[in-house]
């Protein structure tokens, strides 16, 4: 018995067409859990450089509010 052609042609084999929706659906899975790990990822990077700021915001805050006190018991001190 002769295989019959599949849609572009070529002879048909049984099973090709669908070994070939299987890995276009395990594609489109690994596809879709790559740009889940990619935004998963970017929310990470982007919830650390946000804490970051606020860590560098508060050390300079410090810092500050030290240089002001300083300058205060300076006055204070001469007055």
């Amino acid at each position: 018995m002769a295989n019959p052609l599949s849609t572009n042609g070529t002879p048909f084999i049984h099973g090709e067409g669908i070994m070939a929706k299987q890995e276009n659906t395990d594609l489109e899975q690994v596809d879709e859990m790559i740009n889940q790990l990619t935004e998963s990822a970017m929310s990470d990077t982007m919830g650390l450089h946000m804490q970051n700021a606020v860590t560098i915001q508060q050390g300079m805050q410090a810092i500050s509010n030290a240089s002001t006190s300083t300058a205060c018991a300076l006055i204070l001190q001469q007055g």
